[in-house]
């Protein structure tokens, strides 16, 4: 399974070899969210925070690495991940019906 292979090393060497670009963001962020979902969170908010860096406006990079964050116990960068994701949603005037239930939800949980 991917998510076994992909350690530090491994993501070393993906990162060396396939540069994050506007090209292949979207691969990276489904590689990102797979590896978060298959149990490798480190990994794959390890590539969300790369994805944010290089494409701060990235809505769905935000949602994914709160979701990593909420899923590892790490609640408080989870909630200011959300609350991010929330805020883009609003400035980039996207379709608040698409913003999943849970997310309100996690962040008045604090």
């Amino acid at each position: 399974m991917l998510a076994n292979r992909f350690n530090d090393a491994v993501l070393l060497d993906f990162k060396k070899k396939f540069t994050l670009s506007q090209r292949n963001l979207d691969d990276y962020n489904n590689i990102a969210f797979a590896l978060s979902k298959n149990g490798n969170q480190k990994v794959g908010i390890e590539l969300l925070k790369q994805i944010i860096s290089k494409f701060p406006d990235r809505t769905v990079a935000y949602l994914n690495l709160a979701d990593s964050y909420w899923n590892i116990g790490e609640k408080d960068k989870a909630i200011n991940n959300y609350k991010e994701y929330l805020s883009l949603m609003k400035t980039q005037k996207k379709d608040f019906k698409k913003i999943p239930r849970y997310v309100h939800s996690r962040i008045e949980s604090k």
